[in-house]
């Protein structure tokens, strides 16, 4: 901050005679000035510990994506609420231009953060969201600029441009960031060899087979015969059946 401005707009306070006393309306519109300026601010520290609570084991990208909406909505409801105000006068322009410069320390302090978080915010892949927030910030952060400059007095202008200096280039630096291609994701880590099978044996001979079983039969039938039957039957469990039939032995009579 240039500290020869400000203290020079301190000495114009205390020097000056005829300072008109603040209306009502214009204290509410001050105040309404600081606390948005002020709502920027909480806003941009809200997003820096989100940021810096970010690991590489984090899955989820929701709590980032809400932070960075609220940051583009707050600076946009700041910028209404600093147009809307009436010209302030030059005492109403220290309490002013000091807390534009703090918002400055801490847009310095996030974006910093910011890039130091690059790896990880590509892995859960919000990279292309805080590139596109970068760069929709750079106009906001200029028309908010241009809006403070535009209430205070001649003498603090340069105080004012020096403030939206500075935001812009550290928008630019997280925007060179960001800018760059992803990291490489890790390489997975290849799963354990598997181990080798066993060498198949020889091939199991197979045993001889069977030789054919030899059924012997001896059927004895009336008259006395007696009939033997010899069968080759095949292996078990096999069934075999003979049927053999015994003609009589003929009987001659001497005449």
């Amino acid at each position: 901050m240039e500290l020869s401005r400000l203290l020079a707009l301190l000495l114009a306070v205390r020097s000056a005679t005829a300072i008109p006393a603040l209306s009502e309306l214009n204290r509410r519109q001050t105040r309404a000035v600081q606390d948005a300026m002020s709502s920027i601010i909480d806003s941009l520290k809200q997003y820096d510990t989100i940021i810096l609570a970010l690991r590489n084991t984090d899955a989820s990208a929701a709590p980032v994506l809400r932070a960075t909406e609220d940051v583009v909505s707050t600076i946009s409801s700041s910028i209404r609420t600093v147009e809307e105000a009436r010209k302030a006068n030059v005492f109403t322009s220290v309490a002013l231009i000091q807390v534009s410069n703090n918002m400055v320390d801490q847009v310095q302090t996030t974006i910093r953060d910011l890039r130091d978080k690059k790896a990880v915010m590509d892995r859960i892949g919000t990279s292309k969201v805080t590139l596109d927030t970068l760069q929709k910030l750079r106009p906001q952060a200029r028309e908010l600029a241009d809006a403070i400059a535009d209430k205070v007095p001649d003498l603090g202008r340069d105080i004012v441009d020096k403030v939206k200096s500075d935001i812009l280039d550290a928008l630019n630096q997280g925007i060179t960031t960001y800018s760059q291609p992803d990291a490489a994701p890790a390489a997975p880590v290849p799963p354990p060899a598997a181990s080798p099978s066993p060498a198949p044996g020889p091939n199991p001979v197979a045993p001889p087979p069977a030789p054919p079983a030899v059924v012997t039969v001896t059927t004895v039938v009336p008259p006395p015969t007696v009939v033997t039957v010899t069968a080759v039957a095949p292996p078990p469990p096999s069934v075999v059946t003979v049927t053999a039939t015994a003609a009589p032995t003929p009987v001659f009579l001497d005449g």
